[in-house]
């Protein structure tokens, strides 16, 4: 798996305790991998997501064979297996600096690495993203922190007393 990597820097609110500050990160980053497999993955398997994650092009005979056999020309799709595994299963591991969303059940073909030159790398298809997923991730994370902080300032307000 290719993990998605955004570096920027995140300055912890002074009153709020170091154990809360990273447990709010946590949530964030987790509502911030469910986003991805649920809008940005399903993508990678149409043929507009071959031309933004620019997927290398498969051959003529291949396209030809599998529109003869399956009646379709999507990406990343022949028997569907890859597809209904990726976006069925999906495994979130969080931690106060990022998320890994593993993908249980592929295939073993998406794992193994191209056969030749111009072969297809499946796992590095599937996990790529464009400018504009990385762009509306980090608001995505930015949004859930800002939610995240408020709950917390409430929750913490109310519980005092």
């Amino acid at each position: 798996m290719m993990p998605l990597t955004v570096k920027f820097t995140i300055n912890k609110p002074k009153i709020m305790e170091a154990k809360t500050w990273r447990n709010i990160l946590k949530r964030s980053w987790a509502e911030t991998g469910r986003y991805w497999h649920r809008w940005i993955l399903p993508k990678h398997f149409t043929r507009r997501g071959a031309a933004e994650y620019n997927m290398v092009p498969r051959t003529g005979e291949h396209m030809k064979r599998k529109v003869q056999k399956k009646g379709h020309a999507d990406p990343l799709v022949y028997t569907g297996a890859l597809k209904r595994a990726a976006l069925r299963v999906r495994d979130l591991r969080t931690s106060a600096k990022g998320v890994v969303v593993h993908l249980r059940g592929l295939p073993s073909y998406v794992k193994m690495r191209p056969a030749g030159f111009g072969s297809p790398h499946m796992s590095a298809e599937l996990t790529k993203i464009s400018n504009n997923d990385r762009k509306k991730l980090i608001l995505i994370l930015d949004k859930n922190i800002q939610k995240n902080i408020n709950k917390e300032q409430r929750s913490a307000r109310f519980s005092t007393g």
